[in-house]
Parts: structure tokens; C-alpha cells; sequence
């Protein structure tokens, strides 16, 4: 109602002819005049572009204020291009003349102009804008020059030829021409337009030329006649979207690739042949084919893509041939008919998910070639009754496994997701020879209570044992690396050993341990990441050692059992938003006595009860140092083949307080002490151990033990710091009382103060 009355309002302006005005100009160098219904456009160069009113659905060109009386438009010799939206809704145009200046029509140039019947586009027009003619419902004629074919008379009906030379079959070329039952391509056409044929329901068949390299978007989208395909196009990135109904689907010899989701969804697709030419196959080329029940693919494919295959339910059986070096991806995810698959020695690598939800699969055998495996490769493969495996990698164990396994020794990683939800697996043994662990490697096992992992493992992927019911894990020396969320979720998790080659704790890596009560950050470790321990309720004691410089967002959110944080850097990490939230301000900070200030005027650590800390006790996997009030404890393995032991202990500007040399059987042989050094007691224990005293209370000092064979080679050295105890730090921590008696009880100092005996750290030991 509202297009009539705006028709009849333009309509009673024409024809007073005296309010608006009818010439102007339409370009830099262009005029338009309106003479009795004829709209004449002169001059040279090229046409403004121009829009059209939402709503009204017109032109907003100068005579757009027309639109209902322009029956005809001239487009005289100089004009050198038709605007952008020109003549958009000029709904009574009948007739266009356009010179052979003309090189270019712009976008939705003649749309809706439904009164056109026909149109010749000069030979000199090489570029035409998308929909430049769209909805022009009453062309009796096709329009199309020596370049593009543009548009077919939607009431068109029978068979047509594409003329010879055309290169480009426009944007919707063909759509809507219900009639249409059989359709020519030239082999002079490269480009097929997006929706060229849609909806054309009469078409049975199509023949795609081997010139085709470009195929828009929903080129074939509801052709719901289209039974039979011939593809003959060498090389072209898109199919055009054919649909389920094609069930026959043939390509010529001459094809080269096959594009992208060619025969995605056809379900009554039985049989395809692939030739010889074919040198790749796109993503998701053949997915969905449900019917499909075997295919051979030639040996000239090197690799096949990801969701190649994916749920061709029907499949049976595949033939790889030794060409191919890579499976995607989802290559054959849900493929249930699979009962067999042989991978050739030619593969390298396995893909994500490629054979997951294979559930017919009863053997798989993955050459040695073979040495990358994706997550969850065969996932779900519930055939499967036996662990998938090379030489290389771990890849699957079933999830029907009951008891204990043993990864075969000489595996060199375990594949993301490999034991995945095996409810009734018990325990793990990770070989030496193992140096990687993937992501989710060892996950979603709730009967699993054990885990060794070898000292050979470097890196432990995101995820990898997260939700199991593990207890305890000692984190070898050999990992450097520890990846996100690595056991979250582990409930049962109460005891944890973390390797000091670890560099950083990262983002939920220990998130909802809810049974750790203790952990110890190891020297090695840098940063504290994003949620590392959220919500480990059960957290009572934190220990961080000396390089950890940061506690990123809500690291201990949630721990709010935590009582103590014993904190052995002398800067105070950075403490991120929320990092300690569920933290009450009486937990005690125990931080370097020479650096309590510092902690206490801190933003972050200032709101506990910082304290300074007593005698520390240091440890490697080699080394155990244990210090006093004025001695220390030194105790060391023997290294093979090593002749002598050179122990040093320095203050701490690094001068030498005291050189003691040991021969392979650990008997000291050589003295050097500084002359304030008391004389010094040996006693030799199991191993090789050493006590030095006249060591000055609440002193950092640095040892070396170097090892050296006959030739004075070194063969090994160990090297770290400690402190001896404090005598201020023993009256801080009795909070001011008198001293009361030191002790020592187990290797360990106690203060007996009346009844009562308590430890360094002001907390009573019964």
C-alpha cells in the first residue's frame, strides 16, 4: 500500500512537471535529462554510485523521483560505467540502450526492474556487479555478452546451451528457472557464481567442464531433480554445494583435485571411483556418504584431508594406498561399518579423532613410520580388545581394561587421550623410555589409584592425568614442562612430589585437589599460574621456593584451610587479583629473616602474619643439607668412578669458609678453614656425610661438592644455598618468652619451655 501511494505521489509530481527538477548531473563529467518518460544519460567518464532507500526500495539517483514514469533509459557513447543501485526499483522500465563505452555495471544496477523483457550488453562491458539485473521477473530473453552470462528468463523451459566464450556465470545466473531440464557449459567457462542454479528443480543431470576453477556458495543448493554429476574440473576450490539426492557421481580422468565437500550428504551415493590424475582430496570431500560401502583410493592421493570420510556409516572397507603420508582430522570418525583398516609404512602421522567412534574396528596394527599420533585417534573404538601401539607411541588402550598396565618399554610418548575413561584400570607404569605424556593422556579414569611415571618423561601435557583417583605422584627430575589443568580434579590426591627442573606451575594444573594437604613449590618454578591450585580445600601448608616471582589470578582461590606459607624468596612474588582471596589474615608467612620488613610493608603479604624463617633444610635428589644453630649436616651419594670429593662452603659474598677434601671412600684428606672456624667433626654414616661447626646463627652460606676422577676431571657437581637457625628467630616464635631449653630430637630442634615443647616455628609437638 505504502509503494502505491508513493507511486501515485511521484506520479502526480511528473506530471505537474514544474516541483522537481529533470536534468542534472550524474557524474564528474556525466548529465541526465528526463524527457517524456526517457531518461538520457550524457557526457563521458564513468557514473556515480549510488543506494536505495530501505523501505521504498528505490534508487536515491537524482531521478529516482521518477522511478514510476521512466519507461526507457539511454546510456549515450563516452559514459564509461552504469552506477552502483542506478535504476534499483524502477519498476516500468522497459528498455535499455547502453553504448560500447560502457565497461562496467555496477551492483544491483537494474534490481527489481521486473519490467524488463530484454537487454544487450555490449561486448566492451567486463565487469557486472552481483545482482546487477536480480528480480527482473519478465525478461523474455537471456542476458549475457561475449565475457558473462547473466541472467535466464526465470519462465525459460527445456534445454539450454551456455554460449561458446563466455567465461563467468554470474551470481544466480540460472535460479529459480524451474523449467530448465538439461543445462551446456562450455569449456570456456572458469567461474560459476554462487546460487547459479538454485532451486532450477528440473535439472536431472550437470556436466562440470574441466575449465571450471571457481564454484560460489550454494551453486546447486535445491536442485531437488539433480540425480547425476559429471565433475570433470581439474582444479576448483568449491563444489557448489550439490545435495543428498545425487546418486551418481562421476569424475573424469582429467581431475587433478577434488574440492572441498564435493559429495558431502549424499547418502544415496553406493559407488565412487576416484582416478588416477587425482592428486588431493578436499575436507569433508566425502562425509556423510552413508551409502557408500568401499572405496580405493589411488596411489597418486598423498594425503587425506580431515572429515574425509567422516560417518560414511556404510563403509566397509578402505584401500590406503602407499602414497599417503598423512590422515586428518575426523578422516573416518563414526565410520561403524569399519571392521578393518591397514595403515601403510608410508604414514606419518594420525590425525585427531580420525578413527574415533569406530566401533566395528576389532585390530588395528600402526606401522612404525608412523610418529604422530592426534587425541583421541581411536577414542570410543569399543571393538577394540587389544592396546594400540608402535614403536614409537602409545595410542590406545580399550576402555574396557581391567587391573594394572605396563606401557611397553621403548615407547617413546604416550598420544593425547590414549587411556581415556578405562574405569577399570587400577595402575600405570610409565617405562624410562617415555619422554612425553599428551594432553588428556591418562584422564577420566576413576579405579586408577597408581601411577609411576619414569624419570626419562620432559613433558606432561594439558590435562594429562586430570580426573583420576590417583593418591600420590612423584614428579621426576627429567620433566621440565607441566601442562594446564594436568591434574585437576584429582579428589583423592593427597601427597604430591614436583621435580625441580619444572619452570612453572600453570593454569588449574592441581585445581580441585581437594585431598592435598601439603605442597612444595621447587626452586625451578618461576610463576604460580591462572587457578593452579583453585579450590584445593584441603590445603594446609604452602611452601614456595626461591625463583617463584609471581601468583597469577586466583591461584589459591578457594584454599582456605591454608595455615602456613613458607616463602623462600627474598623479593616477595607478585601477588595477582584474587591470587590468596579465601586466605584469613592469621595465616603465617614464613619468609627470609634478612627480608622480613620487606614482606611486611607488602601490599599483598603484609596482611598475614609474617615471620621469619628458622633453619632451613635443603634437599635434591643427591644432595641433603641440613643446618643448625651454628653446624651443618652435609650428606652425599658416591658418583661412579669419581677419585676424590672437594666440599666448599662460602659465606654469603661468596668467600671460602672452609675446603674439605674426601677420597672415594668419603675419609677426609684435606682441611682448609678460615681462622674463625671452630675444628670441625667428621662422622661417616651411610653414604658419605660430613657436620661442620662454628658456623655464626641465622647466617645464609653456599655449598659446592664436586667430584673428580683420577685425572682431575670433573665428573659431577652439586651446588646449593642454606641458612643456619636464629637465635632471634627461636624468641619471635615463642612470642617474646624466655628462651626455655633447645633440644634435639630426631634430627630436628625442639625448645622445651615448662611442660610444654615446641618446634621452630612457635607450634607445639607432643
Amino acid at each position: 500500500m505504502k509503494q502505491k501511494l508513493f507511486a501515485f505521489f511521484f506520479a502526480m509530481v511528473a506530471s505537474v512537471g514544474t516541483m522537481f527538477a529533470t536534468s542534472g548531473t550524474c557524474g564528474d563529467n556525466l548529465t541526465w535529462d528526463l524527457t517524456d518518460s526517457v531518461l538520457t544519460i550524457s557526457g563521458t567518464g564513468y557514473m556515480y554510485n549510488y543506494s536505495y532507500k530501505e523501505g521504498n526500495y528505490i534508487t536515491t539517483a537524482p531521478w529516482g523521483l521518477y522511478f514510476t514514469s521512466m519507461t526507457s533509459v539511454v546510456i549515450n557513447t563516452g559514459v564509461t560505467s552504469i552506477g552502483k543501485n542506478a535504476f534499483y526499483g524502477c519498476y516500468n522500465l522497459t528498455s535499455v540502450t547502453i553504448s560500447n563505452s560502457v565497461t562496467s555495471i555496477g551492483e544491483q544496477a537494474f534490481y527489481n526492474c521486473s519490467s524488463l523483457t530484454s537487454v544487450t550488453i555490449p561486448n566492451s562491458v567486463t565487469s557486472i556487479g552481483d545482482y546487477a539485473f536480480f528480480n527482473c521477473t519478465h525478461l523474455t530473453s537471456p542476458i549475457f555478452n561475449a565475457h558473462f552470462f547473466v541472467r535466464l528468463p526465470m519462465s525459460y523451459s527445456g534445454a539450454y546451451t551456455i554460449p561458446d566464450g563466455i567465461e563467468t556465470i554470474k551470481n544466480y545466473a540460472f535460479s529459480d528457472c524451474s523449467g530448465l531440464t538439461s543445462i551446456e557449459i562450455p569449456n570456456s567457462v572458469t567461474n560459476i557464481g554462487s546460487g547459479a542454479f538454485r532451486d532450477c528443480s528440473g535439472l536431472t543431470s550437470i556436466e562440470i567442464p574441466n575449465s571450471v576453477t571457481s564454484i560460489g556458495s550454494g551453486a546447486f543448493r535445491d536442485c531437488s531433480g539433480l540425480t547425476s554429476v559429471i565433475w570433470n574440473a581439474k582444479n576448483c576450490a568449491n563444489s557448489g554445494g550439490f545435495e543428498s539426492q545425487i546418486e551418481v557421481f562421476t569424475f573424469g580422468n582429467e581431475v587433478e583435485s577434488i574440492p572441498a565437500k564435493c559429495c558431502s550428504g549424499m547418502n544415496k551415493l553406493t559407488s565412487i571411483a576416484i582416478p588416477n590424475s587425482v592428486t588431493s582430496i578436499g575436507k569433508s570431500a566425502f562425509s556423510a556418504c552413508t551409502g557408500l560401502a568401499s572405496i580405493e583410493i589411488p596411489n597418486s592421493v598423498t594425503s587425506i584431508e580431515e572429515e574425509t570420510f567422516q560417518v560414511c556409516k556404510g563403509l566397509t572397507s578402505v584401500t590406503i594406498p602407499n602414497s599417503v603420508t598423512t590422515i586428518g582430522d575426523y578422516a573416518f570418525e563414526s565410520c561403524t561399518g569399519l571392521t578393518s583398516i591397514e595403515i601403510p609404512n608410508s604414514v606419518t602421522s594420525i590425525g585427531e579423532r580420525a578413527f574415533c567412534d569406530c566401533e566395528g574396528l576389532t585390530s588395528v596394527t600402526i606401522p612404525n613410520s608412523v610418529t604422530s599420533i592426534g587425541e583421541g585417534a581411536f577414542y570410543k573404538c569399543s571393538g577394540l580388545k587389544s592396546p594400540v601401539y608402535n614403536a614409537h607411541i602409545f595410542a590406545y588402550l580399550p576402555t574396557s581394561y581391567m587391573g594394572g598396565y605396563t606401557i611397553p618399554d621403548g615407547i617413546e610418548s604416550i598420544a593425547d587421550k590414549a587411556i581415556y575413561q578405562c574405569y577399570d584400570l587400577t595402575s600405570v607404569i610409565i617405562p624410562n623410555s617415555v619422554t612425553s605424556i599428551g594432553n588428556f593422556a591418562i584422564s577420566n579414569c576413576s579405579g586408577l589409584t597408581s601411577v609411576t611415571i619414569g624419570n626419562s618423561v620432559t613433558s606432561i601435557g594439558n590435562c594429562a592425568f586430570s580426573f583420576i583417583g590417583l593418591t600420590s605422584v612423584n614428579i621426576p627430575n627429567s620433566v621440565t614442562s607441566i601442562g594446564e589443568g594436568a591434574f585437576s580434579g584429582c579428589s583423592g590426591l593427597t601427597s604430591v612430589t614436583i621435580g625441580n627442573r619444572v619452570t612453572s606451575i600453570k593454569s588449574g594444573t592441581f585445581a580441585n585437589c581437594k585431598g592435598l594437604t601439603s605442597i612444595k613449590i621447587p626452586n625451578s618454578v618461576a610463576s604460580i599460574g591462572y587457578r593452579a591450585f583453585y579450590y584445593c580445600t584441603g590445603l594446609e601448608n604452602v611452601v614456595l621456593g626461591s625463583s617463584v616471582r609471581i601468583l597469577e589470578e586466583e591461584a589459591f582461590v578457594g584454599c582456605s584451610s591454608i595455615k602456613t606459607i613458607t616463602c623462600y624468596t627474598q623479593r616477595p612474588p607478585t601477588v595477582s587479583e584474587y591470587a590468596l582471596k579465601d586466605l584469613d589474615y592469621s595465616t603465617i608467612v614464613y619468609v627470609p629473616a634478612d627480608y622480613l620488613d620487606t614482606y611486611k610493608l607488602h601490599d599483598a603479604w603484609g596482611l598475614y602474619d609474617v615471620r621469619p624463617l628458622g633453619a632451613e633444610k635443603t634437599e635434591t635428589d643427591k644432595v641433603s643439607v641440613t643446618p643448625a644453630e651454628n653446624t651443618v649436616d652435609v650428606t652425599w651419594p658416591t658418583v661412579t668412578g669419581a677419585a676424590t670429593y672437594e666440599l666448599i662452603i662460602r659465606d654469603k659474598n661468596g668467600n671460602v669458609i672452609c675446603t674439605l677434601i674426601f677420597n672415594a671412600q668419603g675419609q677426609l684428606t684435606s682441611i682448609a678453614f678460615a681462622p674463625s672456624i671452630n675444628a670441625p667433626q667428621h662422622t661417616q654414616t651411610a653414604g658419605f656425610a660430613f657436620t661442620i661447626t662454628g658456623l655464626e646463627d641465622g647466617t645464609y652460606y653456599s655449598y659446592s661438592i664436586t667430584a673428580k676422577n683420577e685425572s682431575g676431571t670433573i665428573l659431577n657437581v652439586e651446588e646449593g644455598t642454606f641458612r643456619t637457625q636464629s637465635l632471634e628467630a627461636v624468641d619471635e616464635v615463642l612470642d617474646g618468652q624466655s628462651r626455655g631449653i633447645k633440644f634435639l630430637r630426631d634430627g630436628q630442634i625442639l625448645i622445651q619451655k615448662g611442660d610444654k615443647t615446641f618446634d621452630l616455628r612457635g607450634q607445639e609437638v607432643r
